[in-house]
């Protein structure tokens, strides 16, 4: 997830008990496709099994929006899902 998202996405996670990763955003403060992907790869080196993702569309401190368009493409073909927060709205 970006590391603007809402607090309540890495609770989540901790509730879950899912290891949560936060990513570096762009200059804009959105994730990017790249980043992710990058990210991804990584985790599958390291024996991880990336299997969600959180983007966000709006976050509540600067209400900046995720690339979803990339991260979709992203998701879609590495099947993984994808969950866009919605905090700010």
């Amino acid at each position: 997830c970006n590391k603007q998202a809402h607090s309540s996405v890495e609770r989540a996670g901790l509730l879950g008990g899912v290891k949560l990763r936060s990513l570096k955003h762009d200059n804009k403060r959105s994730l990017r496709g790249e980043t992710l992907q990058e990210a991804i790869d990584e985790d599958i080196r390291n024996g991880l099994i990336p299997f969600y993702v959180v983007a966000t569309l709006g976050t509540t401190s600067s209400c900046a929006f995720d690339a979803l368009d990339e991260l979709g493409d992203v998701c879609q073909a590495r099947d993984v899902w994808l969950h866009v927060d919605a905090a700010y709205a």
